[in-house]
């Protein structure tokens, strides 16, 4: 009964860390995309204004 328990609890911190490094991997991809679309906004306006 008590291993369950702990099992259970042993994958439900495994998934919330999981569930953490995907957040932070999306705000870092997030992040990229912006200073991508900035970069790219800078240029055209330097070659073409």
């Amino acid at each position: 009964m008590t291993t369950i328990r702990v099992i259970g609890t042993n994958h439900e911190r495994k998934l919330r860390a999981g569930q953490a490094r995907k957040r932070r991997d999306n705000h870092y991809l997030l992040s990229v995309a912006v200073l991508l679309s900035a970069y790219f906004y800078v240029l055209y306006l330097v070659l073409f204004a």
